[in-house]
């Protein structure tokens, strides 16, 4: 069964006081997590792009920090197994400051497709209920 989380709506970025979709940005994490976690991931670079993501949103990383975090995690994606290769993409994705509904949903789509995350498509729509955003499953 996928975990439950709570997600702040929108809050304002501290950095630069724009704002920010925090239930974008958190969709977008906990499905990098679980990609990452699905067993096919070593490589540090993607884990770290994804605190430094959480970190930013929280206002405790800078801009320059998470794009740093982000060309690292671009790096990682260059693996010969395809599973550990799609994996770093939906990390690398997750990790952008930039998110729009429709990067979401191909993130989304990307975790599960292509890695060994194993959730069903009723589990998904499910946990997307719960967080008030069952129109990001395609």
């Amino acid at each position: 069964m996928a975990k439950r989380m709570k997600y702040k709506i929108e809050s304002k970025h501290p950095d630069c006081g724009e704002a920010i979709d925090r239930q974008l940005h958190n969709i977008a994490l906990w499905c990098a997590d679980e990609a990452l976690n699905s067993g096919v991931m070593t490589d540090s670079r993607s884990f770290i792009a994804l605190r430094v993501k959480r970190n930013w949103l929280d206002g405790k990383s800078t801009d320059r920090e998470l794009n740093h975090a982000v060309r690292n995690a671009k790096d990682a994606r260059y693996f010969r197994d395809s599973k550990a290769r799609d994996a770093a993409s939906v990390a690398y994705e997750a990790a952008k400051p930039e998110l729009t509904p429709t990067r979401v949903r191909k993130i989304i789509n990307r975790a599960r497709m292509y890695t060994n995350w194993s959730i069903s498509r009723d589990e998904m729509k499910e946990q997307l209920s719960i967080m008030g955003r069952p129109e990001l499953l395609a």
